[in-house]
């Protein structure tokens, strides 16, 4: 059964002890949990945070920092102190998953721009994290302006770190996934896909809840459940300030295609 997550980057200014009675009472099954609201906790607090999860049925379903592996090599080293970090967070916390970049940011690096230095400093990095824990699946959100913002140079990326834990984070939105078909983009990376950002598309590029927008999204959870893709899937909204009940449609919304 495809595990149904919450991103809780949108309440990233909230603690996350607070935020998870909230998740777990809307129906949510899992939280990936955003890297600021851990980072930096004791192993003491972050036991006291699985027990939450544990007491109110929810699971520690993925880490989620911030990586920049293809900039300058002070942010590369800092990177990677970062992934030893949350290596250990997953660990304790008996989270499966860790969400990965190569970049992020407005002024990241994507795919057609990079040199090839950057090409080699990112794989490089990506090779290094996931050789920290094997048993984590660390899952490459396919982001605009990263290594992975097409469907060519994911499979690139993937054939050159070659690490059997290296997964990929598929995202409906993604531009070169809009322009060629959702749906067939998924099922030319499906063998590589362990984990899902949900959101919706608008032209005007307003953030769109789940609910609205342009994409075909009961006809991708349909064809995804038809693969048997069993893995999870985080609603993600990036911005504050989202209602509650706008958390709460969007797990009926999921929950209606993907459990009906």
């Amino acid at each position: 059964m495809i595990t149904i997550s919450l991103c809780s980057i949108a309440f990233r200014d909230e603690p996350i002890e607070s935020l998870v009675p909230r998740i777990a009472q809307i129906g949510y099954d899992a939280v990936e949990i955003f890297g600021s609201q851990i980072d930096g906790k004791s192993d003491e607090e972050l036991s006291a945070l699985k027990d939450l999860c544990a007491e109110h049925g929810l699971r520690p379903l993925a880490v989620a920092p911030y990586l920049s592996l293809t900039r300058s090599r002070e942010a590369y080293d800092e990177s990677l102190a970062c992934a030893e970090r949350f290596v250990h967070y997953c660990r304790v916390l008996g989270a499966p998953k860790f969400r990965t970049f190569t970049d992020v940011g407005p002024k990241g690096i994507g795919s057609d721009v990079a040199t090839p230095q950057q090409w080699a400093q990112g794989i490089e990095g990506l090779k290094h994290i996931t050789a920290l824990d094997r048993g984590i699946a660390f899952v490459m959100e396919t982001h605009p302006q990263t290594l992975v913002d097409t469907v060519e140079s994911i499979e690139r990326v993937l054939a050159e770190v070659d690490a059997p834990n290296l997964k990929v984070l598929y995202q409906p939105g993604n531009t070169d996934f809009r322009q060629r078909g959702i749906i067939e983009c998924w099922r030319r990376l499906r063998p590589h896909v362990e984990h899902m950002h949900i959101q919706n598309h608008r032209d005007d590029d307003a953030p769109p809840y789940v609910e609205e927008g342009t994409l075909d999204l009961p006809a991708f959870f349909r064809a995804v459940k038809a693969d048997g893709y069993d893995g999870s899937m985080s609603v993600e909204y990036c911005w504050r300030d989202v209602p509650w009940e706008k958390v709460e449609s969007a797990c009926a919304y999921l929950a209606k295609y993907l459990r009906g």
